[in-house]
């Protein structure tokens, strides 16, 4: 079933076996792909993991997909998808080496990270990100906080602030706090008495 990586979201959540998506969180199997036909969420909204990722790894995504629940954010988690570093064709969380994030970091001429959110641009004018972790070289008590930070640069945030916050450069925290409001209020124009941050 390695295609189903390569299909278009709708149809990786009507035709994936029951195992596939048994992982996508709090949801019957059929409810993501009604949701996605109705325009109930859009289909960017769902994030395809990677099956590579141990359950302690799994249970830190989640952890950080739910950091950003407080201000009514929803990442679909579809955990247990095989994929590729380049997965291009929607949004995915690939597990990769250490070997595979230093020669990212030589190719870009970046410093070496230990993640990175890639963004993909489509002829459609989508844009499909693929959320790239390197577990052995995160701290195993910073993997949320780390995860957390890339799901906020997902949401569109590209700018970071002091710590702490998801968003500070260091990924200070794995809650969100008040400098990442004011990140959230700045970027969507939202009121700030909407979040319910940990601070």
């Amino acid at each position: 079933m390695a295609w189903l990586a390569q299909a278009p979201p709708w149809v990786t959540l009507l035709l994936a076996p029951p195992a596939a998506l048994a992982p996508v969180r709090r949801m019957p199997r059929l409810l993501p792909a009604l949701t996605l036909l109705l325009g109930g969420c859009s289909a960017s909204e769902v994030f395809y993991v990677d099956d590579e990722f141990s359950p302690a790894e799994e249970a830190g995504i989640q952890a950080a997909a739910d950091a950003w629940g407080t201000n009514g954010t929803a990442f679909y988690l579809a955990f247990g998808t095989p994929l590729e570093p380049d997965q291009t064709n929607h949004r995915a969380i690939v597990r990769v080496s250490a070997d595979h994030m230093r020669a990212k970091a030589a190719e870009e001429n970046a410093e070496g990270g230990e993640a990175y959110l890639h963004v993909h641009h489509t002829v459609f004018g989508l844009e499909w990100e693929t959320m790239a972790l390197a577990p052995e070289l995160i701290d195993p008590d910073r993997f949320v906080s780390v995860v957390a930070h890339e799901f906020g640069h997902a949401q569109g945030i590209l700018t970071h602030t002091s710590a702490p916050a998801i968003m500070s450069s260091h990924s200070s925290s794995a809650c969100l706090t008040q400098n990442d409001v004011s990140l959230l209020v700045a970027r969507f124009g939202t009121d700030p008495n909407e979040y319910h941050p940990c601070d």
